[in-house]
């Protein structure tokens, strides 16, 4: 498991980017990171601020992170919060193709 301090944005960057990136589509810019898996209907967003923004069929999410937790075994990103903690599962198997040379 990673562990990443939410004001360390390039190491969230670095993170997010090898731990989503095989499994949908990730978009980012200076004041975000973002993932998406359109036939799942889910994603997760994560701003330079600590914003964490999550969505799957039934239901959604925002909260105000701390740290985040890479779990690259169980495909889990745990997120650490005042208000306590979110687990979002990373959903199935790699695209086809993806990340692969």
């Amino acid at each position: 498991m990673i562990t990443v301090q939410i004001q360390d944005w390039s190491a969230v960057l670095e993170v997010f980017e090898g731990f989503f990136g095989a499994h949908g589509a990730i978009t980012s810019d200076a004041q975000q990171v973002g993932f998406t898996a359109p036939r799942a209907r889910t994603g997760v967003t994560i701003h330079r601020s600590g914003s964490v923004a999550a969505y799957m069929p039934l239901h959604e999410v925002e909260l105000q992170a701390r740290r985040l937790m890479f779990d690259e075994e169980h495909g889990e990103l745990r997120v650490e919060s005042e208000a306590g903690r979110y687990l979002y599962r990373r959903p199935g198997l790699p695209l086809s193709g993806a990340g692969s040379s």
